[in-house]
C-alpha cells in the first residue's frame, strides 16, 4: 500500500466516524443535516481514491477513477447548501442551487459516458493510473470553482454583517473553507501534467472532522481554530515527507502518520478534558451564585421577585411566595 493508498484510507476512517457522529446528532440543528451532504460526497470521493490507489488493472482504476469523481462533483453543490443553510439564505438561493445541482448531476452522466471527461491512465510522479484531464473536465472544474467562491462569498459577507459569538463561528468556519480548498486544488494540477503531486488529500478529512466539532458545539459556542490547524499541519507535513522521502519509505512513512495520528488525537482529547473542566467550574460557580442570590433575597423583608425579559418569574422570596400563596414543597 502506497502512501496516497493510505492517506485515503485515512481519509475514509475519519469521514465515515464524523459521518456517524453527526447522523447520531441529526436532530441538533438544520446545518447539520445539510453538512451530512456535502460529507456523504466526501466519504464517496475518499472511499474510491483508496481502491483507485490499490487498483493493479488499468480498467478497475478508470472505474474507481470515475467514481471518485462522481464525489467530487457532488462536494461543490452540497458545499453551496450548506453555506446557504449556515447563513439561512436557503429560500432565496433555490434556484441558484437547483440549477448546480442539476448541472452535478449532468456532469456526473458525462462523466460515464463520455470519453472526452477523462483522457486516460498513465504513471506520472511515480502514480500508477493517474488521470488525465478530457475537454469536459474543464466544465466540471468550472463548476467546481464557481459554486465554491459563491459559498465562501456568502460565509465572508454573512461573517461581515454579524457581531459578537456568531462572528467568531462564521469567521472560524470561512477559514477553514478557505484553507481546505485551497489545500484540494493542489489535487488538480497533475490532471493537467503540472508536476505537483497531489500531496495535501488529507486536508478533506481534516476539514470534515473540524466543521464536525464547530457544528456539535452549537454555532454559538466558541471553538479554537486550533483542531483544523493541527490537522491540516500534520496532513501537509507528512505528506511532504512522502514526497521527499519518495515510495521507498511507504512503511516508515505510514508508522510515522499513525504516530502523528495517535499524537493529534492525545491533543485534541486533552483539549475536549480541558474544556469539560471549565466547564464544570462554571455551573459549579453558577450554583454558588444562585445559592447566594437566594440567600440575599430570601433577607429582603419585602416582596421580591426576578423576573426575565419576557416576564418569566426567575426567582423569588419568601415574602413574595407568601403573598402569591406559593407552597415551598411545590
Amino acid at each position: 500500500m502506497n502512501f496516497y493508498a493510505f492517506s485515503a484510507l485515512f481519509n475514509s476512517v475519519l469521514l465515515l466516524l464524523a459521518q456517524a457522529v453527526l447522523i447520531f446528532n441529526w436532530k441538533k440543528n438544520k446545518s447539520i443535516k445539510y453538512f451530512c451532504l456535502f460529507n456523504t460526497s466526501a466519504l464517496i470521493w475518499a472511499v474510491s481514491y483508496f481502491f483507485w490507489q490499490i487498483s493493479t488493472v488499468y480498467e478497475q482504476a478508470f472505474f474507481w477513477v470515475k467514481m471518485l469523481m462522481v464525489g467530487a462533483i457532488l462536494t461543490a453543490p452540497t458545499f453551496l447548501h450548506f453555506s446557504a443553510v449556515i447563513i439561512n439564505k436557503t429560500k432565496q438561493l433555490l434556484i441558484p442551487l437547483s440549477i448546480f445541482y442539476l448541472l452535478a448531476f449532468f456532469s456526473i452522466f458525462v462523466n460515464f459516458t463520455s470519453t472526452q471527461y477523462i483522457a486516460g491512465l498513465e504513471t506520472k510522479l511515480g502514480i500508477a493510473f493517474f488521470p488525465t484531464a478530457g475537454l469536459y473536465y474543464y466544465y466540471y472544474l468550472s463548476q467546481w470553482f464557481i459554486c465554491l467562491v459563491v459559498g465562501f462569498v456568502l460565509l465572508f459577507r454573512a461573517w461581515k454583517k454579524t457581531v459578537g459569538e456568531e462572528k467568531e463561528f462564521l469567521c472560524i468556519l470561512t477559514l477553514t473553507t478557505l484553507i481546505s480548498f485551497l489545500c484540494a486544488a493542489v489535487n488538480y494540477f497533475l490532471w493537467f501534467n503540472i508536476p505537483i503531486p497531489p500531496v495535501t488529500t488529507s486536508v478533506i478529512a481534516a476539514y470534515g472532522v473540524a466543521v464536525s466539532f464547530l457544528l456539535l458545539k452549537n454555532k454559538f459556542q466558541k471553538l479554537n481554530l486550533f483542531y483544523f490547524e493541527f490537522f491540516a499541519i500534520i496532513a501537509i507535513l507528512v505528506s511532504l515527507l512522502n514526497f521527499f522521502l519518495g515510495q521507498k519509505n511507504t512503511v516508515s512513512i505510514n508508522l510515522t502518520v499513525i504516530s502523528l495520528v495517535m499524537l493529534s488525537a492525545y491533543f485534541l482529547i486533552q483539549t475536549r478534558i480541558r474544556e469539560r473542566r471549565h466547564l464544570e467550574k462554571i455551573e459549579i460557580l453558577n450554583q454558588a451564585l444562585n445559592t447566594s442570590l437566594e440567600n440575599i433575597i430570601n433577607s429582603i423583608s419585602e416582596n421580591v421577585l426576578i423576573v426575565s425579559k419576557k416576564l418569566n418569574i426567575i426567582k423569588a422570596n419568601r415574602s413574595a411566595k407568601q403573598l402569591f400563596g406559593y407552597q415551598e414543597k411545590n
